[in-house]
C-alpha cells in the first residue's frame, strides 16, 4: 500500500518539552492491545512504575489530578521514551498528530491542526498544496473523487478572486449550502457542542466585530480551507456526503474568520485554529453535528 503525504509533511518534528499545549495533558490516552502486551513483559527498575500507571480494565494510562499522563515528567519529556525507547510508545502516541485517509491503493497521511507545531507548518507553508505523489490509481469512484477534490483545491487557491468568492464557487461546485453565520447562530451552535476546554467557551463567548485585519490573513484562511478539504472530504466515498462535507469545510473557515476578528497577528490565528481543531475535529459528535448543519442543494 502506497503512503502519500502533503509536501510539507516532512517538516514536522515534535517540540516535546518546548510544546505549550502538550498532547500528554488533557487527553485520554488509549493503549492498543499489541503495546499493552509489550508493556506486560517489561521487567526491571521501570516496570513497577509502568504497570502502576496503566488502567488495564480501560486499556489506557491513568491521568493524574491535573490530567497529565503519568509518564510526562517535570521537564515535559516522556519517561517511557527515556527508559524504553521511542519504539515503545503506544500507537496513539507514536501517530499523533497524524491522520489517515484510506483508499484502495494508497493511504494519505496528514498532520492534524490540533498540534501547535503542525498548525504552524500548515498555516505558514508558502507553496501551493500538493502531494508527494499525485493520485492516479484507484477504482472508478475514487478516480472521480480525486478529480472533484482537485477541483476544490484549485478553486481554493485561485488568487485571481477573493477568498469569499472562492468559497462561494466551491459551494456552487459541490452543490452545498451552509447556514447564515450570524453572531447569534455561531454562539448558539458552538456553545451547544461538547466543550473540551473551558478556555474555548471564553473564545466563543467573546463578541467579535468585523473581519480579521491581520496582514496576509487571507492566505492563512486559504491554507485552512485546503487543509479542511484534504482532511474531511475523503470520507464522502463511504457516506456519499460530498456536498455536506464540502459545506462543512467552508463553514469551518467562515467560523474561524469570525472567531479571529480580534486577533492581533498570525500566531493568534494559529492558536485559535488549533483550539477549534481540538474542540471540533477531535470530537466525532461535534464534527457530525456541524456537518449536519450543511446541506445538499
Amino acid at each position: 500500500m502506497k503512503e502519500v503525504k502533503p509536501v510539507y509533511y516532512n517538516k514536522f518534528r515534535c517540540k516535546a518539552d518546548r510544546c505549550i499545549h502538550s498532547c500528554c495533558i488533557g487527553w485520554e490516552i488509549d493503549i492498543d492491545e499489541e503495546t499493552l502486551d509489550r508493556y506486560n513483559s517489561v521487567q526491571g527498575e521501570f516496570a513497577e512504575r509502568l504497570h502502576s500507571g496503566i488502567n488495564r480494565d480501560e486499556s489506557c494510562f491513568i491521568l493524574d489530578g491535573n490530567e497529565r499522563c503519568p509518564f510526562l515528567n517535570e521537564k515535559g519529556l516522556c519517561d517511557i521514551i527515556i527508559n524504553l525507547g521511542e519504539s515503545s510508545l503506544c500507537r496513539i502516541c507514536a501517530e499523533h498528530p497524524r491522520f489517515r485517509n484510506f483508499f484502495s491503493q494508497r493511504t494519505e497521511v496528514g498532520l492534524g491542526l490540533c498540534c501547535e507545531e503542525a498548525a504552524k507548518i500548515i498555516l505558514t507553508d508558502e507553496e501551493p498544496f500538493s502531494f508527494t505523489q499525485e493520485p492516479q490509481e484507484g477504482d472508478e469512484s475514487e478516480k472521480e473523487f480525486f478529480l472533484k477534490r482537485k477541483a476544490l483545491f484549485d478553486l481554493a487557491e485561485d488568487r485571481s478572486c477573493t477568498l469569499e468568492q472562492r468559497m462561494e464557487k466551491i459551494l456552487l461546485f459541490a452543490g452545498a449550502e451552509i447556514p447564515v453565520l450570524t453572531d447569534g447562530y455561531i454562539f448558539k451552535t458552538l456553545s451547544s457542542l461538547e466543550i473540551l476546554d473551558k478556555k474555548w467557551k471564553e473564545v466563543i463567548s467573546m463578541p467579535k466585530y468585523g473581519a480579521c485585519t491581520v496582514e496576509n490573513s487571507e492566505k492563512v484562511f486559504e491554507r485552512l480551507l485546503v487543509y479542511f478539504i484534504f482532511r474531511h472530504t475523503a470520507d464522502s466515498l463511504y457516506d456519499g456526503m460530498f456536498a455536506e462535507r464540502t459545506g462543512f469545510c467552508v463553514m469551518c473557515v467562515k467560523l474561524l474568520q469570525r472567531l479571529c476578528a480580534g486577533c492581533a497577528d498570525i500566531s493568534e490565528i494559529t492558536e485559535t485554529a488549533r483550539m477549534f481543531s481540538s474542540e471540533i475535529e477531535y470530537s466525532y459528535d461535534n464534527t457530525q453535528t456541524l456537518i449536519g448543519e450543511c446541506s445538499c442543494k
